[in-house]
């Protein structure tokens, strides 16, 4: 049950969660599917528009399967068969190319908003979830209770007060996380302070250039990008690496003027004639590597940007993020439905954080290094890295795909 307009004063669900974007809402169902009574909390009136997550790996796809969405999320987004290119900005050339040799393996390109009204649709179908926008999270108490936390709401502009009461409370409200707030954890780690990220939703036919596929690295030290379709028709996702405007944050972020440096390096990065191209969203993003030094707290638990941030250079932030929701949904389905105990958590917690720490944050780390950086070291990283995958080097490539797919996969028995 989808409910915009409720207001009632008090209401309770075995599992709350905080924040209705992909990670929360996948979540919710895993659990909703389970028979587990949820509701859903989300600040914003509806889903969050702008330019954010729109690809989806093999790993994530197969969790689809089972969470009965894959085939709706496949007709909704574009497959990418073809797969993955490193090339020189405007026509300077490819680099590297990878992908395409098995049309099992396959990514769909779809926007991560889109990917969340899919999700609303399945939920929109169970009675025992509820979604309610336009409600704040401002406090809650009684985290260490084994039968309940009680949470406190603002609903609405005028600001109704709202209490519900849960067994469960879930943060995954995003990278200022209310709820990690409240929980007074810090996300360890830095934020990259020489560059940020503008990322532009495009309409713009490209198709018809056939050296430039549906995923493309720009490699270069100053206008180092991602620009990759974000699913059907002439849409696409140019995210570029701007450097940081002393003084400039995202408070006081100038859409207009950010609307012509990025018209300007767009006319720098893609071929043709580009005064046709459409920009239809903009957004300017910091970047961070970041992590909560825990995931747990009593009955409180994180998943996806309230735990970890990532640069989204190789979409490893969104993957991790919705493999979090896809564990965190087993284990308190164990929990709530099958009697088990609540320390399954922790194994939750520290499983996912591994995650992170071990490989999200130094993957996605070396993918944004391997795109600007002109150190003797990493032209070297860079040089082995496009000659394995142009030789084809098939054992590299094999390991490669089955570590990426070990790490972030989640076993139906923990």
């Amino acid at each position: 049950m989808v409910d915009n307009k409720s207001t009632s004063s008090s209401t309770s669900s075995a599992v709350a969660i905080i924040g209705a974007g992909p990670v929360g809402l996948y979540a919710a169902l895993l659990m909703g599917k389970a028979g587990v009574d949820v509701h859903v909390f989300d600040k914003e009136e509806n889903v969050i528009q702008s330019p954010r997550a729109i690809a989806y790996f093999p790993v994530v796809l197969e969790d689809f399967k089972t969470a009965g969405i894959y085939e709706d999320v496949c007709q909704a987004g574009w497959k990418n068969t073809i797969g993955a290119s490193w090339r020189k900005p405007k026509n300077g050339g490819k680099l590297a190319h990878l992908g395409g040799n098995d049309p099992t393996k396959f990514a769909i390109h779809l926007g991560q908003h889109e990917l969340a009204a899919v999700i609303l649709d399945h939920l929109s179908r169970l009675p025992n979830v509820s979604v309610r926008w336009n409600t704040s999270l401002e406090r809650f108490e009684d985290l260490e209770s084994e039968s309940m936390v009680k949470s406190y709401f603002a609903y609405g502009p005028d600001k109704v007060p709202q209490q519900h009461v849960s067994r469960f409370l879930i943060g995954a409200d995003g990278g200022r996380s209310t709820v990690r707030k409240l929980l007074g954890l810090p996300l360890d780690g830095f934020t990259w302070d020489d560059w940020q990220i503008i990322a532009a939703n495009v309409v713009y036919d490209m198709d018809t250039e056939s050296d430039w596929g549906p995923a493309n690295f720009i490699v270069d030290p100053d206008i180092w990008s991602v620009i990759a379709k974000t699913g059907k028709g002439p849409n696409w996702r140019v995210a570029t690496g701007e450097r940081v405007i002393e003084g400039l944050t995202e408070g006081s972020w100038d859409e207009e003027e950010g609307l012509k440096r990025t018209r300007q390096r767009l006319a720098a990065l893609l071929p043709g004639n580009t005064d046709k191209a459409e920009i239809v969203k903009i957004s300017p993003y910091k970047m961070h590597q970041r992590c909560a030094p825990s995931f747990r707290q009593g009955s409180v638990v994180l998943a996806g940007d309230a735990a970890h941030l990532t640069n989204p250079i190789g979409g490893l932030g969104l993957t991790t993020g919705l493999m979090d929701a896809s564990l965190l949904g087993h284990v308190l389905n164990r929990i709530l439905v099958d009697g088990q105990p609540s320390s399954l958590l922790d194994v939750y917690a520290e499983k996912r954080r591994a995650v992170f720490v071990d490989f999200t944050s130094p993957t996605a780390t070396a993918n944004r290094q391997r795109l600007l950086g002109t150190d003797l070291e990493t032209l070297k990283e860079r040089e082995d890295f496009f000659a394995k995958i142009n030789k084809p080097d098939i054992p590299f490539l094999k390991q490669m795909f089955e570590s990426e797919m070990g790490v972030y996969s989640n076993p139906e028995t923990i």
